[in-house]
């Protein structure tokens, strides 16, 4: 136990210089056979983090500092018309910060969000589960960031793709319209690398349904391949389509080889049914031939090519 504590409740007015907040700060400090410790309980309001320009409603968590950091336990705050629960540690030594923690959020407003960070790629109703980490000395936006965990959206939008008016293309024309809107969308999340990546990508809405894989670089960049259609016995057979660009301008077209497919199963068997199995088909020949040449136009080369007869 301590050899001596004292605990006191502070008014709270600021924080770090430049974050904000009004509250009540309860501490005490003790000694321990590592040195000092200071734990208690913060509770503040319209809270503004450092270096952001996020704003929280409120925030209430326990702590504990000492002098290799600070750990944060029975997180909450409210912010963007939702709630976050959670813990963090901050942890500082000779090789620099590092961060771990873990979050719930829900009914957060991801265009309100968003826009904090001058991104508008997404709205709905924002919930999700995820583990997070941050390394000092990383260089990047997200540099240094890690995250893993799921995500859900609720009565959302994707400003600049239009999904539906891209399933009935079988040109090889870029659609961008005016976005999509949907009812659910779901899926796995990973940061690192400086990229966020969706895997396992479920999109629904009445008039469609589309699954698949994103991957935003560095928030600027898209790429990803989606497969959507009508989500109705019309819609069985989904149109695979691609997803270039930058996030402000996304392009999507259907694959190269769901146009050719599509075009000859049309031809021979007639629109509908012919159409479905022709870009079936397609989708397995640019599937082959993506194993037997990879990405580009060239075979990949086998053990020995190149090489001089005895070598």
């Amino acid at each position: 136990p301590p050899a001596r504590h004292h605990q006191q409740a502070y008014g709270l007015t600021g924080f770090a210089g430049t974050a904000m907040a009004t509250g009540v700060l309860s501490a005490r400090f003790g000694e321990v056979s590592s040195g000092w410790q200071l734990d208690g309980r913060v509770t503040g309001a319209g809270v503004r983090p450092p270096f952001t320009a996020l704003q929280l409603g409120s925030l209430e968590a326990n702590y504990r500092l000492d002098s290799a950091g600070v750990a944060l336990t029975g997180l909450g705050i409210k912010a963007y018309e939702g709630s976050i629960e959670g813990e963090v540690t901050v942890s500082w030594a000779e090789q620099g910060v590092s961060v771990v923690g873990e979050a719930m959020f829900s009914s957060l407003d991801s265009a309100a969000l968003l826009a904090a960070f001058d991104q508008d790629f997404i709205a709905g109703g924002l919930a999700g589960d995820v583990r997070f980490g941050w390394q000092q000395g990383a260089v990047g936006v997200l540099g240094g960031i890690e995250v893993t965990g799921k995500l859900l959206v609720e009565e959302g939008y994707l400003p600049g793709i239009d999904l539906a008016a891209a399933a009935g293309l079988l040109t090889r024309r870029s659609v961008t319209g005016d976005g999509t809107a949907f009812d659910l969308a779901s899926s796995d999340l990973v940061i690192g690398n400086g990229d966020i990546v969706l895997k396992n990508l479920n999109i629904e809405s009445a008039a469609l349904a589309a699954q698949g894989d994103l991957t935003i670089g560095d928030l600027k960049t898209v790429a990803g391949l989606i497969r959507t259609g009508g989500n109705d016995a019309f819609g069985a057979t989904r149109v695979p389509l691609k997803i270039s660009g930058t996030l402000q301008q996304p392009k999507v077209r259907p694959t190269e080889g769901s146009v050719v497919g599509g075009a000859v199963g049309t031809a021979i068997l007639g629109p509908g049914v012919g159409t479905a199995v022709g870009i079936k088909v397609g989708e397995g020949l640019e599937n082959l031939k993506q194993r037997l040449f990879g990405n580009g136009d060239h075979p990949a080369q086998k053990p020995g090519d190149g090489e001089k007869p005895g070598q």
